[in-house]
């Protein structure tokens, strides 16, 4: 990663992991980087975006983890599987994790501290649990499902049968793996500053990865741009400061192909839709580094607001983006662009919205209601003053009215300008 990317690491090691595990187990190198350890650490999941520096509490701690979690649902269909399966459980996971309604874990997002000891018995403990079991994991279906039993659940029973006190990052019990404001699609279009984010499932979210790129951008733009560049160098597709112009219109049409039934007609109707898309990307194409800019600005101009850096209503103004346009469209080209999907509503309409920075025209399936709405919410004599109160300091009690406006500013619906 350092030689690849080129990215200040103060040291690194690179570790070599082969076997069974390291095939069957996505965290199997994490158990392995633990166990290389001989002096107190925290060890942070490479999913994990921190903004302020790690709590003094967790650094003092004897033993850390992300937060406590109990669950009713995920948790038991991997307890069904480990019957299933037969997998020999350690009798400290069932005492203290396996409820009559819940399971109990913590989650190791962040995971560590400063008691080795403990720390060096619990990887033992996991090694000795995956290779007592490996004869029935060997022949097990769903391998991946037992990450969270030998990482997590393992760690809850032995520090709760040990007696040992856990620092977790979050205060709060996590029930349901309902994170609440800590939710990723909360997190992306949140009214003020971050402190943590943790992506977990939540890495195909499209506003959580432009989240991460706009953030990458304006903060590591140096680092970013090598990123970037590494990535194009090895042959991966890094669209978002290319001037490649070559047409992506088809894979839509690729994948409905796969997917459906295409008839003759609905794939004419889908390619002469998606050439108009085209063309309406291309149009910014020439002014697309001045557009960067603009949309760099927006940014910048969300995190005065979540800083309550801007308080007079006077001096901004909302106004809908100029590279969005509305788009009707017939009720069967609707249904092939949600992929004949059984949710899929009538009256609803298309928005267009170029987004420079990816280089492509972002799309938004929205009732007529909802449009008729925000273009209300934008004659409105105190539209400004909703604006300043949906981030902030202001932002006293959230409401549905501040997260709509949050996720258009954010969209690029919405642009936010200085007067």
């Amino acid at each position: 990663m350092k030689d690849l990317f080129k990215l200040p690491y103060d040291k690194y090691y690179i570790c070599d992991y082969n076997g069974d595990y390291n095939e069957w187990f996505y965290c199997w190198p994490k158990i392995l980087t633990y166990q290389r350890q001989k002096e107190p650490f925290i060890h942070i999941d490479s999913d994990i975006f921190m903004w302020t520096p790690i709590p003094e509490a967790l650094l003092k701690a004897p033993l850390v983890a992300q937060h406590k979690e109990r669950d009713s649902n995920f948790y038991r269909e991997v307890f069904n599987e480990i019957k299933k399966d037969n997998i020999q459980l350690p009798q400290y996971i069932m005492q203290h994790c396996i409820g009559d309604k819940y399971i109990s874990s913590f989650n190791a997002g962040i995971i560590g501290g400063n008691d080795l000891l403990f720390l060096q018995r619990y990887i033992n403990n996991i090694i000795n649990f995956v290779s007592k079991n490996k004869g029935n994991l060997d022949k097990a279906s769903r391998k991946f499902l037992y990450n969270v039993v030998f990482e997590q659940w393992l760690y809850y029973g032995m520090t709760t049968f040990e007696h040992k006190e856990v620092c977790t990052y979050y205060k709060k019990v996590i029930t349901d793996f309902d994170m609440q404001d800590a939710t990723v699609p909360t997190q992306t279009v949140s009214g003020t500053p971050l402190k943590y984010m943790h992506v977990m499932e939540y890495k195909d979210n499209i506003r959580c990865n432009r989240f991460i790129v706009y953030n990458m951008l304006n903060d590591f733009p140096k680092e970013y741009k090598q990123i970037l560049t590494a990535c194009a160098e090895i042959g991966i597709d890094c669209p978002i400061f290319s001037s490649d112009l070559v047409s992506k219109k088809s894979l839509r049409l690729e994948k409905l192909k796969s997917l459906t039934n295409l008839t003759k007609l609905e794939s004419e109707e889908l390619n002469a839709y998606e050439t108009l898309k085209e063309n309406y990307k291309n149009s910014f194409l020439k002014n697309r580094k001045e557009l960067i800019k603009i949309q760099q600005h927006q940014i910048q101009m969300v995190k005065m607001l979540q800083n309550s850096l801007i308080s007079d209503e006077h001096k901004i103004e909302m106004e809908l983006s100029h590279t969005l346009k509305f788009i009707e469209c017939k009720e069967s080209l609707l249904d092939l662009l949600v992929f004949k999907s059984k949710h899929h509503k009538a009256s609803k309409c298309i928005l267009w919205v170029y987004n420079p920075i990816l280089n492509k025209v972002d799309e938004f399936v929205w009732s007529y209601k909802k449009v008729q709405f925000l273009k209300e919410l934008l004659r409105e004599e105190n539209a400004n003053l909703l604006l300043l109160q949906a981030y902030g300091k202001a932002l006293e009690i959230d409401s549905d009215l501040n997260t709509f406006i949050r996720q258009c500013v954010f969209d690029g619906i919405i642009n936010i300008e200085k007067k």
